[in-house]
This record gives structure tokens, C-alpha cells and sequence, in this order.
């Protein structure tokens, strides 16, 4: 966001519509929201709060609020500013798109999946992606070499890669760990690339914030993306495809599931929370006979960290979670949390592979809290799933076990 600068602000006329023919355009007065922004708008001379507008003048839904986002990006002198209102325009034809699809899905459309598929590149539009299909299409469910039969050791850590010392002495507290009780994989959890992930696939960060502390380890790492690693629009593709450049990185698709002794894991995209990937994930989830299936993306549906609950992930996930896993695990809060279940799912959240801690609180939900870097170390075999807190200096903090039906 462009820091403040007290400029102009260009003449921009009413959001009240003229009374052009075409279907598309609005023919009733603007909301009383989408006033308020306008005019909060018009007022404003600090750019990065004009940018702040910009977009929410989009996400309002309102179409008589284009021809004020289209003045905006014909006229306004900030760059910023102007680019805001593009993403704004953005929010608001997609809306309207997603609106009919919804609406043709639920009257019973021809091709199902081809229509969430475009619902899905739809939301990608909104976002400022264009992420090609081949990163999102998971392939089919694979397998993980373990060293114990029916056995599987798994390191689980999100909220990481900054460059920083914290995220160094995680990490070598990992490899410390791993020296004594050795990992068959990991799991990451996404934020894997602050601030903004990564350009390209071949960027020398890769070296100095991936390889030099992960590689070591010599195993498999399947991770997830976060918000940070949607910050740039080429990020998750690049993410995806460092997979033929690493030694330790594997990353199919932005969702994906595989099987590792007995255990099945589902990676999942919490940023992008389409139909395409509830109708996957559903069918994964009742085609698999793991004994154990864990879910896992970045964005929890409950916290007691400075994010709190998401009411939008609880309800994207609980349905298909409901009766058919027993761990859902989380990052985003750069702390380490284990929740009471919620309809039969165990909630962990384990963000501190890194990132600053933040604040923690303890609440109803609460059963363990600590605002530590730290990862979480997964041990299951067919009778037992147990999970284990591990801070950065190598103390246990808290071990639990998972019961065994969902």
C-alpha cells in the first residue's frame, strides 16, 4: 500500500446512474454503503486509504459503483490509487459472475464441474490471478514412503519463511529433533514466503530461505499456501513448480491428498475456498480407508490468537469435515494451539515455524496456548494419533492424543 501523499483528488461524478439501455448497467440509485464509501472516498487525501476505498467501494457488490471506479482509473493521479479501483472493478463483475453461476449450478446445470471450474477461475479473476489449470487440478491420490510399516512420523509447522534468526533456530531446532527422532515428512502450513511469496521458481531465495534449512533433513515436504504466498500473482505458481528444482520440496498442486503408512492427508487452499475444491476434497475424503485422515491448510476456523474465529472457513469446511476427518491443522496465528474438536474434528494450529510470535489468549476452546516458535510433530500408527509441541529450544511443550473415530 502507497504511503499517504496529500494530493488533488480528481473530480469524480455521482455514482448515480445514467440511463444507458444496456442490460448491464444499474438503473437504481446507489446503496446507502456504497454512498458512504464514495463520499468517504471524495474526502479523503491520504493515498493509502484511498486505496483502502477503492476496493471496498468493489467488494460492495453495487454496480452503480462503476462509473466511480471508472473514473477513478481514467483520472486519479496516484498510480496506486488507480490500480486500487481496477481491483475494485474486479470485485464487483466477478460478484455479479459468481451470482448467475450459483444460480445455474443450483437449477441444474449440464456440466457440473466444468461450471465450479469456471467459478473458480472466476474468483481467481477477482483476485488478480490467472492461475493456469494444471496448478490447480490435484492429481490423483499418492503415496509416501515411510521407514516403519504402518507407521509415520510427521513434522508440521507454518508462519516461516522471513529470512529472520527465529525462523534459522526453528529450524535447526527441527533438525536437531529429527536427529534423535527421525521425520518420515513434513507438512507445511502455509506463509511460506513473507511478505509477498516468491516471483519466479528459480529465485536465489529459494536457496537461502527453503534449502539451506530444510533440505538438510532429507525428506519429503508437501506444503500449503497461505495469504502471503498469494500476495503476488505468479507466487503459487512458482511455489507449485520449484517442485522440479528442489530436493525437498514437493508440491503437485495447490490441493492435493496422498497416503503416508496410516494416515491420509489432504492439502488444501484456504485463500481460494471454491466449489471446485468442496467437491474434491469431499470425494477424497469418502473414497479414502486411511485409518487416520488429517486435513490441513492455513487459515483456522477457530482461534484464540490476534486473527480469531473465521465464521467463512467454519462454514466452507464443517460440512465436508463433519464425520469424515479427525485433524484439521492450521496456521496463520504465529503460535502453537490445540482446540477443543469441533463435531468430531481435532483442531491444532502450529504457526510458529518462524514469524514473530503474536499475543495468544486463552478462551473456551482452549486446550493448550503458547506464543512460541515452535513446530508440531505428528506420531500415528494404527491404534494411536498422537500430537507433541516442540518449542525452538527443543522443550516439549504439550503431547495429546487424537481419539479414533471423527
Amino acid at each position: 500500500m502507497l504511503v499517504a501523499a496529500a494530493c488533488p483528488t480528481p473530480e469524480i461524478p455521482s455514482a448515480r446512474p445514467s440511463r444507458a439501455r444496456d442490460a448491464g448497467r444499474p438503473t437504481e440509485a446507489p446503496s446507502a454503503l456504497l454512498q458512504t464509501l464514495q463520499d468517504e472516498f471524495l474526502r479523503e487525501l491520504n493515498d493509502g486509504r484511498r486505496e483502502e476505498l477503492a476496493v471496498a467501494i468493489g467488494r460492495t457488490g453495487d454496480l452503480a459503483a462503476l462509473p466511480f471506479l471508472d473514473r477513478i482509473l481514467q483520472q486519479d493521479p496516484s498510480e496506486g490509487v488507480a490500480l486500487a479501483a481496477t481491483a475494485g472493478m474486479r470485485h464487483l463483475v466477478s460478484q455479479r459472475v459468481a451470482q448467475t453461476f450459483e444460480a445455474r449450478l443450483k437449477s441444474g446445470a449440464e456440466d457440473p464441474e466444468m461450471l465450479r471450474d469456471q467459478m473458480e477461475r472466476n474468483t481467481l479473476f477477482a483476485m488478480g490471478h490467472t492461475l493456469p489449470h494444471f496448478v490447480r487440478r490435484p492429481p490423483p491420490v499418492f503415496e509416501v514412503h515411510t521407514k516403519r510399516p504402518n507407521a509415520v512420523r510427521v513434522l508440521a509447522f507454518g508462519d516461516y519463511g522471513d529470512g529472520s534468526i527465529r525462523q534459522a533456530k526453528t529450524a535447526q531446532a527441527m533438525n536437531l529433533y529429527h536427529k534423535t527422532a527421525p521425520f518420515d515428512l513434513g507438512i507445511t502450513l502455509g506463509d511460506n514466503f513473507y511478505n509477498m511469496g516468491m516471483k519466479t521458481p528459480t529465485e536465489p531465495r529459494w536457496q537461502y530461505d527453503w534449502a539451506a534449512h530444510y533440505d538438510k533433513l532429507g525428506i519429503p515436504f508437501y506444503p500449503t499456501l497461505g495469504n502471503h504466498d498469494w500476495a503476488m500473482a505468479d507466487s503459487p505458481s512458482a511455489e507449485v513448480l520449484f517442485t522440479a528444482h528442489s530436493r525437498s520440496w514437493r508440491m503437485p498442486a495447490i490441493r492435493y491428498t496422498f497416503v503416508a503408512g496410516p494416515v491420509q492427508f489432504f492439502a488444501i487452499d484456504t485463500t481460494l475456498m471454491s466449489h471446485a475444491q468442496a467437491d474434491w476434497l469431499t470425494r477424497e475424503l469418502d473414497s479414502s480407508h486411511a485409518r487416520w485422515k488429517v486435513v490441513y491448510g492455513h487459515h483456522p476456523p477457530y482461534s484464540h490468537g490476534v486473527h480469531g474465529d473465521s465464521p467463512e472457513v467454519q462454514a466452507h469446511l464443517f460440512p465436508l469435515l463433519r464425520g469424515r476427518a479427525h485433524v484439521l491443522m492450521s496456521g496463520h496465528e504465529h503460535d502453537l494451539q490445540h482446540l477443543r474438536a469441533v463435531e468430531g474434528v481435532s483442531l491444532f494450529i502450529a504457526g510458529g515455524g518462524g514469524a514473530a510470535p503474536r499475543a495468544i489468549g486463552r478462551g473456551e476452546r482452549t486446550l493448550f496456548a503458547a506464543r512460541k516458535n515452535g513446530f508440531a510433530v505428528i506420531d500415528a500408527d494404527d491404534t494411536s494419533f498422537q500430537v507433541t509441541f516442540v518449542d525452538d529450544d527443543l522443550n516439549p511443550l504439550y503431547k495429546t492424543a487424537v481419539p479414533g473415530s471423527p
